[in-house]
């Protein structure tokens, strides 16, 4: 044949045969779901995840402000420190917080000591702030020295999970049986619990280990957090879709398993699991554990990269909620990384695929059902894209081969793509 039909011949076939719609037909789809899931409370910041989203099969969950209101009151507390009056337990306990607490914890614990006649600005007012010890992720406490500046008493007020101030406690055996009893009675009622210690010192310490030393535990305060009212409906929607749901948090088991319950996630109350457990445990019979079990308690942001290992070996796809600046490394490595948009850091944000503005459980829900709609849109798309390239393709290569002249010019094609 002459050169020019040769070229015409090979422009058409290339044209038949390079599919080049799939890029701009994906592109589309998946701009439009991004369009859609923003007016759903899901900001998309990277395209590609809104296709993944469709193929989730796990979402590991975070309890407080996401499966709950995350709007705490104090319900109760307990002065287990026969010596201290109610007054000073409280004063110690709102010594424990911020100067200028910030905290939904932090600011129940103020109302619910006003209402018992204990003003944090009078208590503020008679200490000066020497140490402020911030958060342990690992203990799960924190702490401050003050000075009395009437006496010049030194005290050190501590508050945080039983287990880490335990941890930093003088107490007998018998003391701290009693302890975690307490604390698993108010715990197993969806309580979240927090302890409080402290005692009198001379002078403040060397470095917060000596500060922390030998801490009386003086009682414990129990916070009600209210479970969403549309997260039951939205857990049952992920699990008749095959979709297991596992809730990942810093409280205790029994606080855990009580909200899971309400929540009606799906579990074996004999496979409910701590960060301690899994740090005991050795390959693979943590995977194993991790896999069986749907509530995973007292864990560590550190543990949640762990998680998200495990899992992903096993062959799931994961969408991994956080919200703290040491979520960073779980939410890159989930496959669907959602960050919390009201309570997420600034780091979370930057690292998630996904920023769930009204860090409620039932949007990420709504959010895999749009993602599933449109896998199958893009699904479907392909396919018939697919079945238009075969036949001309087809005829492209097949036309010429039988010596007859091209049945499909490049405007043809053009004209057939369009």
């Amino acid at each position: 044949e002459p050169w020019t039909q040769a070229l015409l011949g090979a422009a058409s076939l290339a044209m038949a045969a390079i599919p080049e719609e799939f890029p701009l037909i994906l592109t589309l789809f998946l701009s439009m779901g991004a369009w859609r899931l923003a007016g759903k409370g899901m900001l998309v910041r990277r395209l590609a995840a809104v296709e993944t989203l469709g193929a989730t099969t796990v979402i590991c969950t975070d309890k407080t402000g996401t499966l709950t209101r995350g709007e705490f009151v104090v319900t109760e507390h307990q002065v287990l420190d026969a010596s201290l009056p109610e007054a000073v337990f409280l004063e110690r306990a709102l010594l424990a917080c911020e100067d200028v607490p910030a905290d939904a914890m932090e600011k129940a614990l103020l109302d619910y000591a006003l209402a018992r006649g204990v003003s944090h600005e009078a208590v503020v007012g008679r200490w000066t702030l020497l140490r402020d010890y911030d958060f342990d992720p690992v203990g799960k406490h924190m702490s401050h020295v003050w000075r009395d500046t009437a006496s010049g008493a030194v005290v050190i007020a501590a508050k945080g999970a039983l287990e880490g101030v335990l941890a930093h406690a003088a107490a007998s055996p018998e003391e701290r049986a009693l302890l975690i009893d307490a604390n698993a009675r108010m715990a197993d009622r969806g309580l979240r619990v927090l302890a409080v210690a402290g005692r009198r010192a001379p002078e403040p310490g060397a470095d917060r280990d000596e500060d922390e030393h030998a801490l009386i535990v003086h009682g414990l305060i129990g916070f009600q957090d209210p479970l969403r009212p549309e997260v039951p409906a939205a857990v049952a929607e992920c699990q008749r879709a095959g979709m297991q749901v596992k809730m990942i948090t810093g409280d205790h088991a029994l606080t855990a398993h009580a909200v899971a319950e309400a929540a009606g996630i799906v579990h074996d109350d004999a496979w409910i699991v701590t960060g301690d457990e899994l740090d005991a445990l050795e390959e693979p019979a943590r995977s194993a554990r991790i896999a069986q079990s749907a509530i995973l308690a007292r864990i560590s942001p550190a543990q949640k990269l762990l998680i998200v290992d495990a899992l992903k070996k096993m062959g799931a796809i994961v969408a991994m909620t956080g919200d703290g600046v040491n979520d960073a490394p779980a939410l890159r490595r989930a496959d669907i990384g959602i960050a919390m948009g009201r309570r997420g850091t600034d780091v979370a944000r930057a690292t998630a695929d996904l920023v769930l503005l009204d860090d409620n459980f039932a949007s990420i829900v709504a959010t895999v059902r749009e993602g599933r709609h449109i896998h199958h849109n893009i699904q479907r798309a392909f396919l018939y894209l697919v079945a238009f390239h075969v036949p001309i393709v087809v005829l492209a290569a097949l036309v010429p081969l039988l010596g007859l002249p091209l049945l499909l010019l490049p405007i043809h094609l053009v004209w057939l793509e369009l």
